[in-house]
């Protein structure tokens, strides 16, 4: 079905989602001038009064809380019974995305996430609001302000029971069980959700599966959820404890507000954070000092009789012992024992005490110097990586409006000397990479049409205007169409859509194929898989991905690097590459 021109003052651009409540598109305001995501309600469903009923109320509830972690909304409205939702156009996958895409997350960046989540239902929570559908589908994350809950369509007022009468919604693997159990939910429902969704990007799957939905049901009720750990022994100890908690089957055994839960993941991220960097936390209690010897009782008095008959027996007994030294040689002097006095067993109590107390002195000075240094290295990274997001804010319009790749670049390379710590330091490289193939994507491009002019008839532009003549020439700013006999139209690339730019690079890709070296031909399916990942065009950015490493092998390691150490996956039923 062909996308309309227009819905209300909106200008429409593409399709950018597919939900089962309606499409998800990108337009243009131009009464604001910026870009925005328009909600459809699907029209076979805008004609039932209690979906329509649920899409309004996704809008009241999320445009009356604002929050930097829940989406924002700007406008709805009704075109000719056309029901549709204006909100804040965001940049960047929804969680299920990545993990599919990218794998499993780290348990610091994980928890990072799961506190921006936290923080949105919480907020929402205090204007008696829950949101009934948490999974990973339904958090964003954004390039620079974290997470995003979106879809507050199936959420309900907090002091409103459940509705038995219409059966089970949501989604199934992260359901709470009272939701299962079609009983009374609030809050901690939420939590329940958060927690196996939280359980699923630190392992790649969810807490429970099963090959039907009646089996998976039946698990959840009677089952304790997998331990955390056991799929995923990277994972802390803390981390483990909190799922465990947020997954308990009993509402009443979950967390009892978001305080204590969002205390909790920031306890279980300072010591991820801790674990990476070699640091130990808390304090190992020492060996213990062996107690001194105690003196000796006192011997009983005894009677004067024993005294004399002693001193006599001792006396013969020297007697006997100086005549027999004449006639025999002179034995070895034998060892002296020497019993501790009180005083001296006193006095080693004292010194082991001593350096005991030295000893736990030394370890709490260097603890405390660890945590200080753990702390100058976390205030560090938060410090570059603020840069880094900055640099990346600053940089939308180049990024999104002009293509102006070669600024992009140009700013990040200015960040590279303020830039230390080791994990920044990847994040940076990252964009530096990506960057410099988005300007070599470009550069391609110009003198492609250098040498081929490109028939401009099934282009259109931004605002929906279709392209006539030919693209005879480019330069980094601009392109120049030659519309015999009319003359030249010079159009700025930032006139183009993105799906116009990979639909040139497809073509020309195809045009030079035989020309080309394999290494020439490799490195330009490269950069157009590079310049696909950076708008989100995941089909392209699969097929190109895989003929750059098709045509030249050597180029495997670049992709991986460039899609975090995998491909991206394929569609089901994949068309063939835009193009002529």
């Amino acid at each position: 079905m062909a996308l309309p021109s227009n819905l209300g003052h909106f200008n429409l651009l593409d399709e950018i989602a597919h939900g089962g409540m309606g499409a998800v598109l990108r337009a243009f305001d131009p009464t604001l001038n910026r870009e925005v995501a328009i909600k459809v309600l699907r029209q076979e469903l805008a004609s039932d009064p209690k979906f329509v009923e649920d899409f309004l109320r996704e809008a009241r509830v999320v445009a009356s809380i604002s929050h930097p972690h829940i989406v924002q909304i700007y406008f709805v409205g009704d075109e000719g019974g056309q029901y549709y939702l204006v909100m804040e156009l965001l940049k960047g996958r929804t969680l299920r995305e990545i993990v599919e895409t990218d794998g499993p997350l780290d348990e610091e960046r994980a928890l990072d996430l799961m506190i921006d989540v936290t923080e949105a239902l919480r907020a929402a929570y205090k204007s008696q609001m829950i949101h009934g559908d948490i999974k990973p589908a339904n958090i964003f994350i954004t390039e620079d302000f974290g997470a995003k809950v979106l879809d507050f369509g199936l959420a309900k007022l907090a002091n409103i029971e459940a509705d038995t009468t219409r059966g089970i919604w949501g989604s199934p693997y992260y359901m709470s069980p009272e939701r299962v159990g079609q009983k009374a939910e609030d809050f901690r429902s939420d939590i329940y959700s958060l927690g196996a969704t939280l359980f699923d990007v630190l392992t790649g799957r969810p807490p429970f599966d099963a090959e039907n939905l009646e089996e998976l049901a039946l698990k959840r009720l009677n089952e304790k959820p997998p331990l955390l750990r056991d799929v995923n022994p990277k994972i802390t100890e803390k981390t483990e404890q909190v799922v465990n908690k947020m997954l308990n089957k009993s509402i009443l055994m979950r967390y009892r507000n978001y305080d204590h839960l969002l205390e909790d993941l920031r306890e279980a991220k300072t010591e991820a954070t801790a674990k990476r960097l070699g640091v130990e936390l808390h304090l190992k209690p020492g060996p213990p000092v062996p107690e001194a010897p105690r003196p000796p009782a006192p011997p009983p008095k005894q009677s004067l009789l024993p005294l004399v008959l002693t001193f006599t027996i001792a006396l013969l007994a020297v007697i006997g012992a100086l005549l027999w030294s004449h006639s025999t040689p002179k034995p070895a002097p034998q060892p002296r024992i020497v019993t501790p006095s009180a005083d001296d067993i006193q006095k080693a109590k004292a010194e082991a005490e001593k350096k005991r107390a030295e000893e736990e002195e030394k370890k709490a000075e260097e603890e405390k110097k660890k945590a200080e240094e753990l702390a100058k290295q976390l205030e560090l990274e938060e410090k570059e990586r603020e840069l880094i997001l900055t640099t990346d804010r600053n940089m939308d319009p180049s990024w999104y409006n002009s293509y102006d790749f070669a600024a992009v670049l140009n700013a990040y390379k200015a960040l590279d000397p303020q830039i230390t710590t080791s994990t920044n330091r990847l994040l940076l490289k990252q964009r530096l990479r990506l960057a410099t193939l988005l300007v070599d994507f470009k550069s391609q491009l110009i003198n492609d049409i250098l040498r081929l002019p490109y028939d401009s008839g099934d282009l259109l532009t931004r605002q929906g205007n279709k392209l006539v003549g030919r693209i005879a020439r480019a330069t980094d700013t601009q392109l120049v169409c030659v519309t015999p006999p009319y003359g030249e139209i010079t159009i700025a690339w930032s006139d183009l859509p993105n799906w116009a730019l990979r639909q040139l690079a497809f073509f020309y890709a195809t045009a030079f194929q035989q020309s080309e070296m394999a290494a020439a031909q490799g490195h330009r399916y490269l950069t157009l898989a590079a310049f696909a990942k950076q708008y989100r065009l995941s089909e392209s950015a699969a097929i190109a991905s895989r003929r750059a490493i098709q045509i030249s092998p050597d180029l495997r390691q670049d992709v991986f690097d460039l899609f975090g150490g995998r491909l991206p996956p394929m569609p089901r039923s994949p068309n063939p590459a835009p193009g002529r």
